[in-house]
């Protein structure tokens, strides 16, 4: 029986079409082919990309309302500028300085309880496009600046080396690797080796075509052939499915978040200055040298950490802490007051990270990933014909220790990570799990055709819970059982909904009290201008 997929079935499926039940059909009820396991995970992926978009769409109308303040400032600070060395005409200079009143109008326009819906369409225009263009713009910057950066570089500085040829097991992890690249239809990747005794694979680099897979030692010691082939033909399916790309364009939008924090700080955070100074550097030398690719790295770590890290400014920390006085403590209440703008903008765009990592983007992008990771072990069905391999090496990855020394920070880019395992150090998936579970990972390799005796034995939290049901359904219900169920699957929920909505709100309070904060500092800074580059002039040559 031909499918419209062009393939063929099994002998035994098509004696199961066509003996209408008179034939026993190997294997789960369940039982699917890889190639449509991977194109219902690559449909599933695709609606997960459209919600991430979405979310990081949403996540930065904070960060745009208060960035808007900044680009109009900015614009007239040009203007003045430009209108000192060639003076602009009447008409034109009108209209720009007319722009400094336009936040107002959309302000009073958004808030009014008689706005009519184009007006408020124009305040949530002029509100939110200004900040979104140049928010853009710097994530289009920071893909050309660090598009070349490799994703998961750090764990090239985990005590990894070449293989060694001589030893039988690392050169024949190098022919796996190679088949199976071939198998997959690309270039085969370089490989290293993690000297390490835990069990673990992952895939780091560009993209398909600029990819590194590390391996431990490890697991060469404690799989067998088979399941090493096994783990590593999924990490090779996740590079031929372009998960490093869409690892890449991830961190890349946590990194303008972080650049965009670290530019609203820079004019009173030394260090912000010094990374973006950096920045700059790494711009235009390119990374043709060890040392650019490394000064290129180390951007993009801290633009990384920018996103997340609310304790940056180290002046600001100095000056409140600060017990001068006189002249010196006075000039410390100065900087304090013009800083508070930056500051308050720098919390809001951090804030509002850390509200939609633990309740949107960050469960979404979580569900995608995972999503990535059963279509990366339907690729690896797919090149080996061996689920029971896989199905064997996720059994032993349930009873070894297989978090990396330093791989917190990109645990998502392993093979498997364990769910006690600490993730402090990431940013992307610090709230949610980035990887299935591994019962659920099992469950799909056995409609795929592996032998259930191969699948890992239910331990753990899962045996623990369905032992705790099993007893609980044998257990005559009291008040104290009661009370805890009732607080177990009511309570809880409705605290954590609750908290999210708080948090929500306290956002839009911030972003609102900033906005305000910013404007205020935006019509100040006209005023200034207006003086220096117009008032000022005017009384000289009427002198």
């Amino acid at each position: 029986m031909t499918h419209t997929t062009g393939r063929t079935d099994p002998p035994e499926l098509a004696a199961g079409h066509a003996g209408a039940g008179s034939v026993r059909i190997p294997g789960p009820v369940d039982r699917v082919h890889f190639l449509d396991e991977q194109q219902r995970y690559r449909k599933a992926s695709r609606r997960f990309s459209v919600l991430a978009l979405i979310a990081v769409l949403i996540t930065g109308i904070p960060a745009c309302i208060v960035v808007t303040p900044i680009v109009f400032t900015v614009v007239l600070l040009v203007g003045h500028i430009v209108n000192a060395i060639a003076p602009i005409s009447p008409e034109t200079w009108a209209r720009l300085r007319d722009v400094v009143q336009v936040i107002p109008k959309a302000a009073g326009a958004a808030g009014g309880q008689t706005a009519q819906v184009v007006q408020t369409g124009f305040a949530i225009l002029v509100l939110v496009l200004p900040g979104a263009l140049a928010i853009f713009a710097l994530w289009v910057a920071n893909r050309r600046l660090l598009g070349h950066v490799a994703v998961g570089h750090v764990l090239e500085r985990t005590g990894t080396r070449e293989p060694n040829e001589r030893d039988l097991e690392e050169r024949q992890l190098r022919n796996v690797t190679e088949e199976m690249a071939i198998a997959a239809g690309i270039k085969p990747p370089r490989l290293l080796i993690i000297d390490s005794d835990v069990v673990n694979a992952a895939a780091i680099g560009v993209g398909i075509d600029d990819a590194t897979v590390l391996v431990t030692r490890g697991l060469l010691d404690k799989l067998d052939r088979d399941e090493t082939q096994a783990v590593v033909g999924h990490v090779i399916g996740s590079i031929g499915n372009g998960d490093l790309g869409i690892a890449s364009i991830i961190f890349s939008i946590y990194q303008t978040w972080g650049a965009v924090a670290l530019l609203v700080n820079a004019p009173f955070a030394a260090t912000s200055r010094h990374v973006i100074w950096r920045a700059f550097r790494a711009a235009f030398r390119g990374q043709q040298r060890t040392v650019d690719r490394w000064e290129a790295e180390s951007v993009s770590d801290t633009f990384l950490r920018g996103a997340v890290d609310f304790d940056d400014n180290d002046e600001l920390s100095r000056r409140m802490a600060s017990n001068r006085t006189g002249l010196a403590g006075k000039w410390d209440m100065v900087m304090l007051f013009l800083s508070l703008p930056s500051t308050m903008a720098a919390y809001v765009v951090r804030f509002a990270v850390f509200v939609s990592s633990a309740a949107l983007i960050g469960p979404i992008v979580a569900f995608m990933w995972r999503t990535r990771r059963h279509l990366a072990d339907a690729m690896a069905v797919q090149l080996t014909r061996n689920p029971d391999a896989l199905a064997r090496a996720l059994r032993d990855f349930g009873t070894v220790q297989s978090a990396v020394p330093q791989g917190d920070a990109v645990s998502l880019l392993f093979f498997a990570w364990p769910t006690t395992a600490s993730a402090k150090d990431a940013v992307v998936g610090q709230f949610t799990r980035m990887h299935p579970k591994l019962p659920q990972r099992d469950k799909r390799l056995l409609a795929l055709g592996a032998d259930p005796a191969q699948a890992r034995p239910v331990t753990g939290v899962r045996a623990a819970i369905e032992g705790f049901i099993s007893d609980l359904r044998r257990t005559r219900f009291t008040p104290k059982t009661t009370l805890l169920l009732f607080l177990f699957f009511v309570v809880v929920p409705v605290l954590g909904v609750v908290g999210i909505a708080l948090a929500v709100v306290a956002l839009a309070a911030i972003t609102i009290l900033t906005f305000v904060v910013m404007l205020v500092m935006m019509l100040i800074v006209s005023a200034v201008l207006n003086f220096l580059f117009l008032t000022l002039p005017r009384w000289i040559r009427s002198g």
